[in-house]
C-alpha cells in the first residue's frame, strides 16, 4: 500500500511561514491515478491552515479517505475537496453599479464578483457610504432588514478582487515582491463592456490609470493589445508542485458584448434562455441614480446586481454552445471556445465549411499533421491577392492607384429615387428584400484561389472583346469611370476623388518602410448623372447596360468612351476540380525582372447556397413561429409585442408563452445576424490571414452589387420615393410602365420627367397591375396569393425579366408594413404614418431612441417642418459616453478630469433642410451644393435654402453653370 508522507525540508525561506511545509504532490497523484505534468492544480489553493493544524498521519488519513471514495473523480477535483474551493473559482463575473454625473467624474457605488456559484458585493471606498458615515448607516440598516447585513461591506484593498479571493476562498495576497514575475496566476474576468467595471475594481483612480487603462484598446469590445493579461502588483499564495508559492497576479479580460452584435445584456440573455426579470425592477430613464435603488428598493437592488454578474461567464458558454449548434448545423465540428466577436466566430465556422468540402479538402491549421493532406497549406493561403489588404499593397508594390479602388467592397445603395419630392401621401408601401444578404449568398459561388488581375486600363469596348468571354457571373468585379456622356445615367454609383495622401506619403517612401497598415484609404460614393468615377461594375450592372441602355446612342457610346480601369476575375479557363498544392505558386524575385509578378491563378469552385440555405431555413422555421404569435396577438398590421402575448395553449400540446415569444424573435435575430456577417467578414479586409482565408474583395462586390441592381430595379419600377440596399417606399396606385427603356430614361424618371428627348411620354404611371386599392382597405393587399409583396415582384420581372436577378428569381420581396404619408429629409431620413391605425416610424440618423422623449420631439418637429415647408434648426442637447479612442485624444488636464465612459453632453443641431443628396451632375456640382450647405449650417442662414435647392436641382450641365452664376450674383450683391 502507498502511503502519503508530508516532507518538511531544512531550508530557510522568510517568505515562507510555514517554514517549507509542503505535500508530496506526486504521491498524492500516484494515488489518485492520474499523472499530469502540466497539472498546475488549474489554480486551486491548499489551506494551509488545516495542514498546519493536523499530523502528518492525520493529513495522509484524510487525502487517503477522499481519494477512496472518490475514485473516478479527477485529482483537481480531489484536491479542490481538500481546499474546499469549487472548480472554476478563478474565472470571476464582474460587473459595477455607478451614479453618473453629466460632464464630470462618475461616482462608484458598488462591485459585484461571482465564481464558483459564490458571490460578493462591496462598496467601493469612494463611494456615498464609503465616505459618508450617515449614508453607511442608513445601507446597513437597509441591509439588516432584508437579512443581507454581510453585503455591501467596503472593501479594504488596493484591488477589490483581492477581498473577494480572502473572504470566500481564504487566498491570502501581498504587494508584489518579485519584480520578475516567474511563477504567475492569471484570472478571468467576465464583463459586458463597460470601461466603468474595471475603473471601479481599482479603489485608487491613479491605480486604474497605471496598471489597466494604458493597457487596454477597443474595437467593438474591450481588450488589451494581442489580448495579452493586465500584470497587477500583487501575489496570491497558491499552490504549486513545489508546494505553496506566491504568484504574481494578473487578469485577462473576457468583454462579451461582441459575441452576439451589438444588442444590450437583456437580449444576450434571451438569446441563451436565460432569465432577465431582475432587470425590470428599477426604471433607468426615469432615475439612472444606482444608490437611490438601493435605498428604496433594497431586496430589488441585491436580486438586481447579483442577477447579471452571476451569469456572466454562463452567456459565453452558452453563447459557445450556441456557435456550436450553429456549426453542427452545417457540419462543422464543434469547438470550446471560438473567439468574443460575432465576426471572428462566423469567420472561422464559415472557413471551416469551405476547408473541408469534398474537392477542398485543406487543413484548418498550418500545424496538421495529416498525411493525407502532406503539401496542403490552410485555406487562407490560397485565397492570398483576394484580399482587399493585398490589393493595397499590390498597389503600392506596382505604383498602381487604381487597384486601391479595385480592393474595396461598396457599400449598399442609399439614394433618393424621386430627387425633387419631399413628401408623398398615398397607400404607401414599405417593402424590403426578402434575406438581402442571406439569398446573395444562395446565389453566390465561392472561389478557392487566387484571381487574375488586369491592372492597366481598357476601353468598353476592348474589354469585352478581350475578357468578357471568359468570365463567370459572379466572379469578376472592375472599376469603371466614364465623363462627359450625352445621357444621364443613374446605376452606377462613383466613388469620391481622393488625392491619397497617404499613398502618396508610402511611395516615396517605399524602401524604407514596407507597411501602411494604420492608413485607411476610405472612399465614399456619391451618384453623379453625367460622369463615373471608379465605380464597382461586375455581372448584375453589365446586364443592365447590355440589355437597357439604348442600342443607338447610350451603348455604343459606352463601348467607345468608357475606361475599365482595372479588373479582377476568376477565369473560367483556369478552374481546376480540387485544390492542389501549386494553386500557391509565386514566381520567384529572379523571374520577376524577366517576366513581371505572377501567380498560380488555377481555381475550385464552392456553392454557398448549401451553407447559406441550411441557416436561412433554421431562421425560417423561427420566423414562422413568430409569425403565429402575430397571428395570434397583433392587430391591423401591427405585430405582436410581449405586452399583448398571454400564455395559451394551442392545437392540444403547443405551448405560447412570453418566454418562448422573446427567445423565438431574439433567436431568428441571433441567425440574421451570423449570415449578415458571414457576407461582412467575406467583405472585410480583417479576415484575409488570421486563420479564416474568407476575405475576397470580389465576392463582397457581387454580392452587395447583386443587391443594389435590385433595389434600383425596385426604384425604376416601383416608382419609389426612396431606395436603400435592400428596399424603399412606393405608393400602390402608382408604379411605373415603361414603352421604351434607356439609361436616360430611368434617370429623368427621378426628375418626375416621364417624357422622352422628342417629347412623347415613354413612361406610364398607374396603379400596381391595374388595380387601384382604397386607403381603407390597404390591409386587404397583405393577404393571399394577391400579397403585395407577390404582385411587386411579378411587376418588376415583367419590366426587367431579362435580367439574372429575375430571370433565375434570385430574390424575393417581404411587406411588414403600410401607411399612408411619408415625409422624406434626405436620402435615408424619413418619417411613416399609417392614418388609420395610428402607427408611426421616423428613422434620422444621429437622432437614435436612445436620445429619450426630446429626441422624439425633435425628429417629429422635423418631419412637420417639412410637411409645412418651413426652413428651421432644432438643437438638442443629449447625453453619451466619452470613448477611449475620443479620451485618449484629450489634452492631459482634460484627461485628468474625465475617464473613458465617463458621461458628457453635447449639443447637435439638426437642420429641417438638408441637400437632397441623390444625384449630381458631375463631382463638381456636388461639392459645390456640399459647400452652399456647410456655409448654410455653418453660419445657420436659413435664406440659402433657395439657393441649395435651386444649385442642386439642376438635371443638366447648362443649367448647372447658368443657376452657379446666378448664386455667385446673389451673394455679391449682399456682401
Amino acid at each position: 500500500m502507498c502511503t502519503y508522507t508530508t516532507i518538511v525540508t531544512s531550508f530557510d525561506d522568510d517568505d515562507d511561514e510555514f517554514g517549507g511545509l509542503m505535500v508530496d504532490i506526486d504521491v498524492l497523484k500516484a494515488k489518485s491515478g492520474v499523472i499530469d505534468e502540466d497539472d498546475e492544480f488549474g489554480g486551486l489553493t491548499i489551506d494551509i491552515e488545516v495542514l498546519k493544524a493536523k499530523s502528518d498521519n492525520n493529513i495522509q488519513q484524510e487525502i487517503e479517505s477522499i481519494v477512496k471514495t472518490n475514485k473516478d473523480k479527477t485529482l483537481s477535483q480531489t484536491v479542490s475537496e481538500v481546499l474546499n474551493l469549487p472548480i472554476g473559482w478563478d474565472e470571476l463575473g464582474c460587473d459595477a453599479e455607478y451614479i453618473p454625473q453629466t460632464n464630470y467624474p462618475t461616482l462608484p457605488l458598488c462591485i459585484t464578483l461571482f465564481s464558483g456559484n459564490k458571490s460578493a458585493e462591496y462598496l467601493h471606498p469612494e463611494s456615498h457610504p464609503g465616505k459618508h458615515s450617515a449614508v453607511m448607516v442608513d445601507v446597513k440598516r437597509k441591509m439588516k432588514m432584508i437579512g443581507e447585513l454581510q453585503s455591501l461591506r467596503v472593501f479594504k484593498t488596493p484591488f477589490v478582487i483581492l477581498d473577494f479571493l480572502n473572504d470566500v476562498y481564504n487566498i491570502q495576497w501581498r504587494p508584489i515582491k518579485d519584480l520578475q514575475r516567474k511563477r504567475v496566476k492569471t484570472i478571468k474576468l467576465y464583463f459586458f463592456f463597460s470601461f466603468k467595471d474595471l475603473e471601479f475594481l481599482f479603489a485608487k483612480t491613479p491605480d486604474f490609470l497605471y496598471y489597466c487603462l494604458a493597457y487596454l484598446e477597443r474595437i467593438r469590445r474591450i481588450t488589451t493589445k494581442f489580448n495579452k493579461p493586465i500584470c497587477l502588483p500583487y501575489e496570491l499564495y497558491l499552490p504549486t508542485k513545489k508546494g505553496m508559492q506566491w504568484q504574481a497576479l494578473s487578469i485577462e479580460l473576457v468583454d462579451i458584448c461582441a459575441m452576439q452584435g451589438s444588442k444590450g445584456l437583456k437580449t444576450y440573455l434571451q438569446n441563451v434562455g436565460l432569465p432577465t426579470d431582475e432587470k425590470t425592477v428599477w426604471d433607468w430613464d426615469k432615475n439612472g441614480n444606482a444608490l437611490d435603488f438601493l435605498i428604496q428598493k433594497p431586496r430589488d437592488f441585491i436580486n438586481y446586481i447579483r442577477g447579471d454578474v452571476k451569469y456572466l461567464k454562463e452567456v459565453y458558454t452558452r453563447t459557445v454552445e450556441f456557435y456550436n449548434d450553429i456549426a453542427a448545423t452545417v457540419g462543422v465540428e464543434p469547438q470550446p471556445d471560438w473567439g468574443l466577436s460575432t465576426g471572428k466566430i462566423t469567420a472561422k465556422i464559415t472557413s471551416e465549411w469551405l476547408a473541408s468540402r469534398p474537392n477542398v479538402m485543406l487543413p484548418t491549421s498550418i500545424d496538421e499533421n495529416d498525411e493525407d493532406l502532406a503539401g496542403m497549406k490552410p485555406l487562407y493561403w490560397y485565397n492570398r491577392l483576394a484580399s482587399p489588404e493585398s490589393m493595397k499593397q499590390l498597389s503600392h508594390l506596382v505604383g498602381n492607384k487604381a487597384l486601391l479602388y479595385l480592393g474595396m467592397t461598396d457599400g449598399g445603395r442609399c439614394v433618393k429615387e424621386r430627387s425633387t419630392i419631399d413628401v408623398l401621401d398615398g397607400v404607401l408601401i414599405d417593402i424590403d428584400i426578402n434575406g438581402c444578404y442571406g439569398n446573395g449568398l444562395k446565389n453566390q459561388i465561392f472561389p478557392i484561389g487566387n484571381p487574375s488581375i488586369i491592372g492597366f486600363p481598357l476601353t468598353f469596348g476592348e474589354w469585352e472583346k478581350q475578357y468578357s468571354q471568359y468570365v463567370i457571373p459572379g466572379l469578376w468585379v472592375a472599376r469603371i469611370s466614364w465623363k462627359d456622356a450625352p445621357f444621364k445615367q443613374d446605376l452606377l454609383l462613383s466613388k469620391e476623388e481622393k488625392t491619397f495622401t497617404a499613398w502618396e506619403k508610402y511611395q516615396s517612401h517605399f524602401a524604407e518602410n514596407n507597411s501602411d497598415a494604420d492608413k485607411q484609404y476610405d472612399a465614399s460614393m456619391y451618384l453623379a448623372t453625367n460622369q463615373v468615377h471608379m465605380a464597382a461594375f461586375n455581372h448584375d450592372l453589365y446586364q443592365v447596360i447590355l440589355k437597357y441602355a439604348s442600342d443607338k446612342v447610350e451603348l455604343p457610346w459606352i463601348r467607345e468612351n468608357a475606361i475599365v480601369e482595372c479588373f479582377a476575375y476568376y477565369d473560367k479557363r483556369d478552374e481546376v476540380e480540387k485544390v492542389i498544392p501549386e494553386m500557391c505558386e509565386m514566381k520567384s524575385l529572379k523571374e520577376l525582372s524577366v517576366c513581371g509578378l505572377t501567380w498560380n491563378t488555377n481555381w475550385v469552385r464552392v456553392e454557398l447556397k448549401e451553407l447559406a440555405g441550411t441557416l436561412i431555413d433554421r431562421r425560417g422555421k423561427h420566423k414562422n413561429r413568430i409569425e403565429l404569435y402575430n397571428d395570434i396577438f397583433g392587430k391591423n398590421n401591427k405585430k405582436a409585442v410581449i405586452e399583448n402575448v398571454i400564455s395559451k395553449t394551442i392545437n392540444d400540446d403547443d405551448e405560447l408563452s412570453k418566454e418562448d415569444f422573446l427567445y423565438q424573435n431574439s433567436i431568428q435575430e441571433f441567425i440574421k445576424l451570423i449570415v449578415n456577417t458571414i457576407y461582412g467578414c467575406i467583405a472585410s479586409s480583417y479576415f484575409a490571414g488570421d486563420g479564416t482565408g474568407i476575405s475576397n474583395f470580389i465576392i463582397g462586390n457581387n454580392i452587395t452589387s447583386r443587391a443594389r441592381t435590385l433595389a434600383w430595379c425596385m426604384g425604376k419600377g416601383l416608382y419609389s420615393l426612396m431606395s436603400v440596399t435592400d428596399g424603399g417606399v412606393f405608393d400602390y396606385n402608382k408604379v411605373a410602365y415603361y414603352r421604351r427603356k434607356s439609361l436616360n430614361i430611368f434617370t429623368e424618371l427621378g426628375f418626375e420627367n416621364l417624357k422622352g428627348s422628342n417629347g412623347q411620354t415613354v413612361v406610364d404611371i398607374k396603379p400596381l397591375l391595374d388595380n387601384s386599392v382604397d386607403k381603407k382597405d390597404i390591409f386587404d393587399i397583405l393577404k393571399g396569393d394577391n400579397h403585395v409583396q407577390y404582385l411587386a415582384w411579378n411587376h418588376l420581372k415583367n419590366q426587367f425579366g431579362e435580367l439574372d436577378i429575375f430571370a433565375l428569381n434570385q430574390f424575393s420581396f417581404e411587406v411588414k408594413k403600410i401607411y399612408t404619408n411619408c415625409q422624406i429629409r434626405n436620402k435615408s431620413d424619413y418619417r411613416l404614418y399609417n392614418s388609420i391605425n395610428g402607427e408611426v416610424t421616423i428613422k434620422i440618423r444621429g437622432l437614435s431612441k436612445k436620445n429619450g422623449k426630446d429626441g422624439d420631439d425633435v425628429a417629429s418637429s422635423i418631419f412637420e417642418d417639412i410637411l409645412n415647408g418651413e426652413k428651421a434648426i432644432h438643437e438638442l442637447t443629449s447625453k453619451r459616453l466619452l470613448g477611449l479612442s475620443e479620451w485618449q485624444e484629450m489634452n492631459p488636464e482634460k484627461r485628468k478630469t474625465l475617464l473613458p465612459h465617463d458621461e458628457i453632453s453635447e449639443s447637435k443641431k439638426f437642420y429641417s433642410f438638408t441637400p437632397l443628396g441623390c444625384k449630381f451632375i458631375n463631382s463638381k456640382h456636388r461639392t459645390d451644393v456640399l459647400r452652399l450647405y456647410d456655409q448654410l449650417r455653418q453660419w445657420e442662414r436659413p435664406d440659402l435654402v433657395e439657393l441649395v435647392r435651386q444649385l442642386e436641382n439642376v438635371t443638366d450641365e447648362q443649367e448647372y453653370k447658368r443657376v452657379k452664376k446666378l448664386i455667385q450674383k446673389q451673394n455679391k450683391t449682399k456682401e
